[in-house]
């Protein structure tokens, strides 16, 4: 984590059954170009949470670590941290700048879960099943297909063993969507074999303030961290004379 007070401080939050490792081959990358950064692990997802858990929860933890940040934060969310970061930045004063990097993008009247599958591919959805508790988890085995086709077969097998059962609670919807009031930059992973990128195509035009359209894969800081780290440092330091959708 970098440290410092003079620019906002980059939040990255991950995506389903995944944690702040996500992050671990941006790290360094970020610091060689001096952006302040923090990551942090969802509630949601472990091996014993309680399937009731849902995305208010993660929510809530995101808008507490936000909380301890002092000076501007710029909040990127991964795939189902799109969802987290919406919720959690709603109405939040110090939130500068939304970054949606192949993630969710949901609006107030979208039902999470419900939402979140309908935009997943057909080959994602068959390889999820539910454990005994009621927690979903992707078969570990096809994380280099689905998520990561870009890295190496080593690099996707890290990936896939660090992977958790995830809780998503019941059907709910978001208290408060963040973008309608805030600007914010959706990176559409035109590669991914995860996260459908049309849907992403279409959140970008209808619903984020900027996009930037990249040929990378579902995980694109896992896979591609050096231009990824590029990209959000530029997002960083560089105030958008934009207004948010509404």
């Amino acid at each position: 984590m970098a440290d410092g007070n003079d620019e906002p401080t980059l939040v990255l939050v991950h995506g389903a059954n995944g944690g702040a490792w996500y992050w671990d081959l941006i790290g360094p990358a970020l610091d060689a170009r001096g952006v302040r950064w923090a990551m942090l692990d969802l509630p949601s997802v472990g091996e014993g949470v309680d399937p009731a858990t849902d995305c208010h929860v993660d929510a809530d933890h995101v808008r507490a670590v936000v909380d301890e940040i002092s000076g501007p934060v710029v909040l990127c969310g991964s795939s189902y941290g799109g969802v987290v970061i919406t919720e959690a930045s709603a109405d939040h004063d110090r939130v500068r700048h939304l970054v949606y990097l192949a993630a969710f993008m949901p609006d107030r009247e979208d039902e999470i879960p419900t939402e979140l599958f309908a935009h997943c591919s057909p080959d994602l959805i068959e390889s999820a099943a539910m454990d005994d508790a009621g927690r979903l988890l992707v078969d570990p085995s096809r994380v280099g297909d689905l998520y990561l086709p870009h890295a190496s077969p080593d690099v996707a097998s890290w990936c896939g063993s660090r992977m958790r059962p995830m809780a998503f609670g019941g059907p709910t919807r978001l208290t408060g969507v963040g973008w309608h009031q805030i600007p914010s930059t959706y990176v559409v992973c035109t590669e991914d074999p995860a996260l459908q990128p049309e849907s992403q195509q279409q959140w970008a035009q209808t619903r984020a303030t900027n996009q930037i359209e990249v040929p990378f894969d579902h995980l694109p800081a896992i896979s591609h961290p050096t231009e990824t780290a590029d990209l959000l440092a530029s997002i960083v330091r560089v105030e958008i004379p934009a207004q948010p959708a509404q």
